[in-house]
């Protein structure tokens, strides 16, 4: 530890003894055990290791001396402090000297506080059991004081608030305590906070101060009344949790209050729809060296539109997803844009030459066919929607700089992860699945979640498990394309019941009304006509197909199609 400052101290006495409550050397009426009680005999006005009755009693007095000592040494501790007592305390004819001590803040620390200026502690926790009470070390930053220290805090859920008493605040602060023991002005933060405790009582405090705290590895800034009190150290519940030292294990115990739809999934999950989601982890975008970088040429847009593309730029940069950029950088895009059914715009970037250098991470999505076996037996469904998914990643620094962009009003980087980069969907499945592998009851394909059941109570609880997952890791949901606990739900093309898969109308409406393949009389240009159309009907991607899998003896029912596109069907 760096050498502490001094004071001018003045010597009380000629012999210059040591003050009996404190054993240190002040000036009379400043003792700094005035108002601490002693953990021995439970008196007020001095410090356990000077009480007279536990030193007697090590020394085998007697009952009766026992009984006089304690009564002499309280008499002598009521004599600098108890202001209602008959005698009046002793006075000192004069002032010996003053002289330079040094602060005796080393050697108060050393009091039973638990209160370290020169070594860290472990974190650990202790119930007491005398007491029912439960204790914690948490390490601690101070103003100006190198070093971790350790602080001894009682861990109170009850608590409302965080206290540090009066006595360890001038432990961590001598410097800014006057002469009367109490804090200079200007060092606490005033607070309007009447603190009571749990029987009404006011509780003096002289202001607030904020110190860096942790428990396990987090440093937090823990904000402390400090107060007139000579019990422990508290810490409040909303710090212990912040901190760690406790967890409250409430998600699955919450009301299941029979959700039934999106108003009532919403209420339960307030802060989890119709907003852009953040997921924890920063993505880095990677570049092949040997593609050089390049610089698309101003794009021209046409006036009509600056306007609403200058309000969805704004819009963008508000909500964090952009972000604008005056350095130059090695890469610069061109701006695209798309018009919306509501006639707003979709403003993004057109990376054509970012996405021949960007290395995509692979990360499979999975296909219909791997996710059909998971629905066996399900009877109750809920299909949810990530609200904008991609924004809900976040780009490092350096990535940013990839993604920068020319407007009409300047430059703008993507903060977040932007439509149309070759590794955006990579990225982003990545994200779902690591929320999807640790629930049960679901699966999902880019931003589309399915989320089934046997029975009610077992689709609540996969839905619930879902939702506080999606609100662990920071993934956001559409409100307006959820759909919850419905007896079927539409899939990519499939429609998914109790009574099985069956292919969504609306994907193979297209395919029921197209004319019925057949070869009538007719020459040949007809004919190589009528070829084409069934080439492109059931050729190398035929949107039959898709749907093959639900039609019974496909192969034998495309075999009168096939026969029509061989050159030696004869025509007349």
């Amino acid at each position: 530890m760096q050498s502490k400052p001094t004071s001018q101290i003045a010597t009380i006495n000629k012999k210059g003894t040591r003050c009996r409550n404190c054993g240190g050397d002040h000036v009379k009426g400043n003792c700094p055990a005035r108002n601490d009680q002693c953990r021995a005999c439970g008196k007020m006005g001095h410090w356990a290791k000077l009480c007279l009755t536990t030193k007697f009693k090590k020394g085998g007095q007697s009952k009766s001396k026992s009984r006089q000592s304690h009564s002499r040494g309280a008499h002598r501790s009521r004599n600098n402090f108890d202001s209602h007592s008959n005698n009046q305390p002793r006075t000192n004819k004069h002032i010996e000297s003053i002289q330079q001590l040094p602060d005796r803040e080393d050697q108060i620390a050393k009091e039973l506080e638990s209160f370290s200026f020169s070594s860290i502690k472990v974190s650990s926790m202790h119930s007491s059991e005398t007491r029912n009470q439960v204790h914690a070390n948490i390490d601690i930053k101070l103003n100006n004081k190198p070093g971790v220290h350790s602080l001894n805090i009682k861990v109170d859920t009850g608590a409302e608030g965080n206290t540090l008493p009066m006595r360890i605040y001038r432990n961590m602060y001598p410097e800014h305590i006057d002469h009367t023991g109490k804090p200079t002005p200007g060092f606490l933060k005033e607070t309007n906070c009447v603190l009571t405790a749990y029987n009404d009582e006011v509780i003096k405090c002289f202001g607030t101060t904020t110190l860096e705290s942790r428990f396990q590895e987090e440093w937090l800034q823990t904000t402390f009344f400090v107060v007139d009190v000579t019990g422990p150290a508290i810490l409040g519940l909303n710090s212990c949790r912040d901190l760690h030292l406790i967890t409250l294990h409430c998600a699955i115990t919450k009301e299941q209050s029979n959700i039934n739809s999106i108003q009532d999934l919403k209420q339960a999950y307030p802060n989890q729809f119709d907003k852009i989601g953040e997921f924890q982890n920063e993505h880095k975008l990677v570049l092949d060296p040997n593609v050089p970088s390049h610089i698309d040429p101003p794009r021209k847009t046409p006036i009509a539109l600056r306007g609403k593309i200058k309000q969805e730029l704004d819009s963008m940069e508000s909500q964090s997803i952009i972000r604008r950029i005056e350095e130059p950088t090695e890469w610069v895009s061109s701006l695209t844009y798309v018009t919306k059914r509501d006639g707003s715009l979709r403003v993004c970037l057109d990376p054509k030459h970012l996405n021949q250098a960007l290395i995509r991470p692979i990360h499979k999505t999975p296909t219909l066919e791997e996710l059909n076996h998971k629905f066996s037996g399900a009877k109750v469904f809920s299909k949810l929607d990530a609200k904008a998914g991609y924004w809900a990643v976040k780009l490092d620094t350096e990535s940013q700089k990839l993604t920068t962009f020319q407007t009409p009003f300047g430059r703008y980087c993507f903060q977040r992860l932007p439509f149309g980069l070759t590794v955006s969907q990579d990225i982003f499945q990545l994200e779902m699945d690591r929320i999807l592998e640790r629930c049960n009851g679901a699966c999902g394909i880019a931003d589309d979640i399915v989320i089934f059941g046997k029975t009610d109570k077992e689709h609540d609880e996969n839905l619930i498990n879902f939702m506080e997952q999606a609100k662990k890791h920071g993934l956001a949901l559409n409100s307006n394309k959820c759909v919850v606990k419905t007896n079927s739900i539409s899939f990519f093309g499939n429609v998914y019941t109790s009574q099985g898969i069956h292919p969504d109308p609306a994907k193979v409406a297209d395919i029921q009304s197209m004319t019925p393949p057949r070869l009538q009389q007719q020459n040949i240009h007809t004919q190589r006509s009528t070829q084409s159309k069934h080439r492109v009907f059931v050729g190398s991607s035929p949107p039959i197909h898709f749907q093959s899998t639900e039609a019974g003896n496909f192969s034998l029912i495309l075999a009168s199609v096939l026969r029509l596109r061989r050159t030696c069907v004869s025509t007349v």
